[in-house]
């Protein structure tokens, strides 16, 4: 029996352009609607997901996040089952902020 080492959590989220919190927080209530935009995020831009999501992916769960106050759905890949965060592209990768709160910062420090 060999050694199977543990996979990095890093890299198991995937940040998704929605226009608005507002719309994200619709399109997240509904699965299909999700999935709908995923679909047509990764036919625009397949950069931002894993290589073998062409494969096809089902929804995983659901999760509250208590510190930015709204839902986030998990993914999992059919072809190997690994399961990724879709974060929506207003949170900062930490889950601490949104990009909105630290634009004007980060505009100032340039």
């Amino acid at each position: 029996m060999g050694v199977r080492a543990m996979e990095p959590s890093r890299g198991k989220s995937i940040c998704v352009p929605f226009d608005s919190a507002e719309y994200y927080a619709t399109c997240v209530a509904a699965p299909e609607s999700f999935r709908q935009h995923l679909t047509a995020i990764f036919g625009q831009h397949p950069e931002l997901f894993p290589a073998r999501m062409r494969e096809g992916f089902v929804l995983h769960d659901q999760r509250w996040s208590i510190k930015q106050q709204v839902m986030l759905r998990r993914l999992a890949l059919k072809a190997t089952a690994a399961v990724f965060l879709v974060r929506p592209s207003f949170l900062l990768p930490s889950m601490v902020g949104r990009t909105g709160a630290v634009e004007k910062a980060l505009s100032l420090r340039h």
